[in-house]
């Protein structure tokens, strides 16, 4: 493989600047492998891992230092004995020209807003002389936007500083409740209703009492297992029309249909506790409405309904409408009857007033932080070959921080909790890195990097992610990652996952990246319907997913989700376990769901209760038959390298939902470009044969004042009888236009053309499950080998033993090309 190191960059990686063009044999006849181990060859064996830098290296920034310090002041000069207070005034002393250190001294920056920095008009920054925003050595700068006080400002509750009505709720539940409550009159402290805070979808104020977070009162409590949201779905009083990616892919609209409305009858689980609530215009809920995997938070109406239930409205919409499953869960929260564990809160905002319950006293000298602004510690745009170094990030509703449209920026050795917007935001970037941080306790977004993800050109980002570690939720732990060419290596993730892009935005997806060297442990544990790494859509596409170590999967039903037609991507070297013997129906290694042009080479694969690897069937077709009836599947379960193919009925199958509406003009476009553009054209033509007629087929249809609607995609085994592929017999496009109903999408999703080969399936209940697309299987499946739960190396599995099960000397007896997969370079490289 080549690896070639672009120093010549402030930030010197060897992550491609160019992709070059593959020549491939077309896709049915053997094209895929053919791409994957030509552009497997063409990438480095590992990427550069970027070590954090130092301004002592570079003379012409190290010559310029200025000072910051919480009790700084503006009217100094900058210097150690006379720091500045603000970063403005730093980038002030520069005069502009390129190149300083800005240290922060260490202590709590309590920010009233952030810092800022829009590097727009100057140059603050060259190769050569970088701009160095950093933590003075062996000192601890921590920057909140929370407001301060102390456990002497909080009183045992009584009849003398709380009301009657009050009391009245606080003890709703348990009698003498109010033992164990504390009071702190805000508005006494200073405190202004606008600064309070709100609840809102996004989150909600937080609590910290000697920095240990806080729950804002609910029901169930935190240490309790959720509720179901409904009985049934005769629950279900007004379904609103879907917001489900209306906000990305299809057009905008506001109408009578907005929000929606529940009964919650006496059988519901919630009901012995919300019948005895008072109705305020303030109760919200974190429920999931539509399915386990979708959690919002909305905020209540509650009225009386008819024969003794309660009605519970909200005025705006659910992203995916209502439906009731066994799964759906969640709880309530911001409700003053509530109020019955250790360290829940509640603040009555028209009274000012902030209560806690505890089992034991506040000590008057107890730090407890209030945070309740919307800010980003540091705003950061248009800046270039800059570093930030070193430096605590907490308690601010906003991001710790937030970059946009900038270049060649370093953020190393940070640490980011208890944020609620994003950990960091960093979008519209190239060649920028995070490095060495620790993301924890945050909500769930933990790191978002945002290439400029030039699509039509195809011009890399090269941003990267390494040796940072991401554990301890408040919800899901996410780290989204998208662009052209993008890398996250050496990291650590604990209960969370790597989110490649998909529905949460449109227009966000990896292309060509590098997932590799990481270690993810246990999973998500909120969700069944995810994966330690997950990317949807066919635009996330090309993907390297290679040499990771992921353990202990023990909750999600798969551990590398490859969803809703992402084609074309590339799994290899990894290990893929799960950590218990969950039930039957879960457990898949790989899941391809719909996408075409996906590899699953060289893997070991354990313990999956389901499948080694699924290549799904697609859910835009309803009950495919073949030619006498029967259902379209095969499944292997593969006992040495010869197949030994057993068929089977089982099928799993759904359809677009019917609320979704037809495509705007936003999302075509988006289809259009890239599908048109020259770099997209090279590097992806199969993919272009594929969707870029379906692209020609809207604009047909458009020409004809007629719309693509997704919601009519059906397919029956009869109406492509006698067309081996549909692009064989005649232009797709031409064929789709010629149908007499409506787009045939289907045709567009339905072949497979994967290549799995040498995979090792230690102990799972099935190797590959496969659906058979038109009754012909287009899939290339060759050198698997299954072993069951019996065998030795299962055991070895089990036990974490993975040096001796990676080494080529344990399979080539029976798989003669098995690769060796670097076990002994996953996770952290950092010290």
């Amino acid at each position: 493989m080549k690896s070639i190191l672009h120093d010549e960059d402030f930030i010197a990686t060897n992550l491609p600047k160019e992709l070059p063009a593959v020549q491939a044999a077309p896709v049915e006849d053997g094209g895929v492998a053919e791409r994957f181990f030509k552009v497997k060859d063409f990438l480095p064996d590992e990427v550069t891992v970027v070590k954090p830098k130092k301004s002592s290296d570079y003379p012409a920034s190290f010559s310029r230092t200025f000072y910051i310090a919480p009790t700084g002041d503006d009217k100094g000069d900058g210097s150690e004995d006379a720091p500045f207070a603000t970063l403005d005034r730093a980038i002030s002393a520069m005069e502009g020209k390129p190149g300083a250190r800005i240290v922060f001294r260490g202590g709590i920056y309590t920010l009233k807003a952030g810092f800022k920095l829009d590097g727009a008009q100057n140059q603050l920054a060259t190769k050569d002389a970088p701009l160095f925003i950093e933590a003075y050595p062996g000192e601890k700068p921590e920057l909140t936007a929370s407001y301060g006080f102390s456990g002497k400002d909080f009183a045992p509750v009584s009849e003398k500083n709380t009301d009657s009505e009050m009391l009245s709720r606080f003890n709703t539940f348990i009698p003498n409740n109010t033992a164990n409550i504390y009071v702190a009159d805000l508005v006494s402290l200073g405190f202004t209703p606008d600064m309070y805070g709100e609840n809102s979808p996004s989150g909600t104020p937080i609590l910290y009492i000697d920095g240990e977070a806080k729950t804002l009162v609910r029901y169930p409590n935190a240490n309790e297992p959720m509720l179901a949201t409904f009985v049934s779905n005769e629950d279900i009083l007004k379904q609103p029309r879907v917001a489900a990616i209306a906000s990305q892919n299809y057009a905008k609209y506001k109408d009578a249909t907005d929000g929606f409305k529940l009964r919650i009858s006496p059988e519901n689980a919630f009901y012995s506790h919300m019948s005895k609530w008072k109705k305020t215009d303030d109760i919200w809920a974190a429920l999931a409405l539509y399915a386990e995997w979708e959690r919002g938070r909305y905020q209540l109406t509650l009225t009386d309904g008819e024969n003794g239930a309660l009605v519970a409205e909200c005025s705006t919409n659910c992203r995916w409408g209502l439906r009731y499953t066994e799964y759906n869960d969640g709880y309530y929260y911001n409700v003053a009857e509530e109020l019955d564990a250790d360290g829940e809160w509640y603040l009555d905002r028209k009274e000012g007033k902030l209560y806690i319950w505890l089992t034991a006293p506040l000590a008057p000298d107890a730090r407890v932080s209030f945070v309740t602004k919307t800010l980003h510690c540091f705003d950061l745009s248009h800046i270039k070959n800059t570093v930030i170094s070193g430096f605590t990030f907490w308690g601010t509703l906003g991001s710790a921080i937030r970059l946009t449209e900038s270049e060649n920026v370093l953020i190393q050795n940070c640490e980011v909790h208890d944020v609620m917007q994003a950990g960091m935001l960093l979008t519209k970037i190239r060649s920028c890195g995070v490095i060495h941080s620790d993301f924890h306790h945050t909500t769930s977004v933990m790191l978002k990097l945002i290439g400029v993800n030039d699509r039509k050109s195809m011009t890399p980002d090269r941003n990267f992610i390494q040796n940072c570690r991401f554990y301890d939720p408040m919800t899901q732990a996410e780290v989204h990652m998208a662009g052209v060419m993008c890398c996250a290596s050496h990291n650590h993730f604990h209960e969370g996952l790597l989110y490649g892009g998909g529905y949460e935005n449109f227009f966000e997806h990896n292309c060509e990246s590098i997932i590799e060297y990481n270690e993810f442990d246990r999973g998500s544990q909120t969700s069944f319907d995810s994966g330690p790494y997950y990317c949807s859509g066919f635009p996330s596409e090309g993907i390297h997913i290679r040499y990771n170590y992921f353990h202990n999967i023990n909750h999600s039903d798969i551990i590398v989700y490859i969803d809703d037609m992402a084609c074309g991507n590339y799994i290899y070297g990894n290990i893929l376990a799960y950590g218990y013997d969950g039930p039957t129906d879960r457990g898949l290694g790989v899941h391809l769901h719909c996408g075409a042009q996906n590899v699953m080479y060289n893997n070991i694969v354990v313990n999956t209760a389901r499948a080694g690897i699924s290549d799904s069937v697609n859910y835009c077709v309803k009950d495919v038959l073949d030619e006498k009836g029967e259902k379209m599947n095969v499944q292997h379960r593969i006992y040495s390298c010869g197949e030994v193919k057993d068929t089977y009925e089982v099928y799993w199958a759904g359809s677009n939902s019917p609320h979704w509406p037809v495509m705007s003009e936003a999302t075509l476009n988006y289809y259009y470009d890239f599908f048109e553009g020259e770099g997209y054209n090279r590097r992806f033509p199969n993919s272009v044969i594929r969707y870029g007629e379906l692209a020609k087929h809207i604009r047909n249809r458009a020409a004809k004042g007629e719309q693509y609607d997704p919601r009519r995609a059906y397919w029956s085994f009869t109406e492509q009888k006698g067309c081996k592929y549909p692009w064989g017999n005649q232009p797709l496009a031409d064929f789709l236009d010629s149908q007499p109903d409506d787009t045939r999408e289907i045709y567009l999703r339905s072949t497979s053309f994967s290549y799995i080969a040498n995979n090792v399936y230690l102990g799972c209940t099935c190797d590959i499950n496969q659906f058979c697309r038109w009754n012909v299987l287009t899939s290339v499946v060759q050198d698997n080998l299954g072993l069951n739960k019996e065998d030795t190396r299962f055991a070895q599995a089990m036990a974490g033993d993975y040096a001796a099960l990676a080494k080529p000397s344990m399979w080539q007896a029976v798989i003669p090309h098995f690769e060796a997969i670097p076990f002994e370079k996953m996770g952290l490289t950092r010290k």
